[in-house]
């Protein structure tokens, strides 16, 4: 199980350091959705720890997996609801998808999905009109 674990950890660590630094000046998340997204993480993270019992070896791994698929449900849920409070305004799609990668992989998952959104949604073309004299 050890092996696992590290070599999963060596997977997501390797697809992170795959992922090309995303330089977005033009559109960045507001710094209140990163509170909240590193909000969520800890909280998954501290929520998964207490449901397994801080051990990964005392339930079975139908108990485990089951139990970080409804921390994981629960927090893709909550973290938008929560970011919206705190915004005071609707989340942008960017937003959500930033809440819900740091929900499925706490930390390194926000930084994941800003760099598959900024890959896949390039800037607006802006077109100069002629003004009419």
């Amino acid at each position: 199980m050890k092996r696992f674990i590290a070599l999963f950890a060596a997977a997501i660590a390797a697809v992170a350091l795959t992922c090309s630094s995303a330089d977005a000046h033009w559109r960045k998340n507001d710094q209140r959705v990163k509170a909240v997204e590193a909000g969520a993480a800890v909280a998954s993270t501290v929520a998964f720890g207490s449901a397994i019992g801080w051990s990964w070896t005392k339930h079975s791994a139908s108990y485990n997996w089951g139990a970080y698929g409804y921390v994981t449900a629960g927090c893709v849920l909550l973290s938008p609801i929560v970011a919206t409070v705190v915004l005071n305004r609707p989340v942008t799609p960017r937003e959500f998808w930033t809440l819900t990668g740091s929900c499925i992989i706490p930390i390194v998952g926000g930084m994941i999905a800003e760099s598959i959104y900024d890959a896949n949604n390039p800037p607006p073309v802006r077109h100069s009109r002629k003004r009419r004299m």
